[in-house]
């Protein structure tokens, strides 16, 4: 923290948009570009918890292979997004999108 800033300043401050969740921020799309594997994973979490967007993700060909592990990984969220109580939710080919809402697929 700067310095100067307060224990309660931290605090009031610390969670993100998870202070008002029901804010949604627009949606962001994740290119999963390069060959880091935990990135595109880690940047569709961050986009949905930090920022509260709906997102979708688009696999890098490096990564494509991964697919079926990041689908069995978020199998909690995607089956949340599926009853229609959010935030994840499997589309076709390589990109997903997720939702801080609904399930929504393209």
């Amino acid at each position: 923290m700067p310095p100067g800033t307060t224990e309660e300043e931290v605090r009031e401050r610390a969670g993100l948009t998870q202070l008002h969740p029901a804010d949604t921020a627009g949606a962001g799309v994740v290119l999963g570009a390069g060959n880091i594997t935990s990135v595109p994973i880690l940047d569709v979490l961050y986009e949905l918890y930090a920022h509260n967007r709906v997102v979708a993700l688009k696999l890098n060909p490096v990564t494509d292979g991964l697919l079926d592990v990041f689908n069995r990984v978020l199998a909690p969220l995607i089956d949340l997004g599926r009853s229609g109580s959010s935030p994840v939710a499997p589309t076709s080919g390589r990109t997903w999108c997720t939702t801080r809402r609904s399930a929504t697929s393209t």
